[in-house]
């Protein structure tokens, strides 16, 4: 046997036992057999993303009015002030005691 073919069996036998899984499309979900139904949890997972869709399509609609703000948005913004006060009170702490 000499060199090319070798390398050409070889070859062959590589590609063929390598497969790729399946990889489903975005958006998808696995299929369930015929009696599997979906958990409570899931089923709470999935109404709370169609709430937020909701939410967010509202403020869209809404033009970005403050009103409208998704409760994701408001969180954000309440951490971020209260950051913000902490740091502040912070320099006014440290500025009161180092002189």
């Amino acid at each position: 046997m000499d060199g090319r073919t070798a390398g050409a069996a070889f070859a062959g036998r590589l590609t063929q036992s390598r497969t790729l899984p399946s990889i489903p499309e975005p958006g998808t979900e696995p299929s369930r057999g015929p009696l599997e139904r979906p958990s409570s949890f899931e089923m709470r997972i999935e109404a709370r993303k169609e709430e937020d869709r909701r939410e967010w399509a509202s403020w869209s609609t809404s033009g970005y009015r403050k009103a409208f703000q998704p409760r994701s948005v408001l969180r954000v913004e309440f951490f971020v002030v209260l950051l913000l006060v902490a740091i502040v009170i912070g320099l006014i702490w440290a500025a009161k005691h180092h002189p």
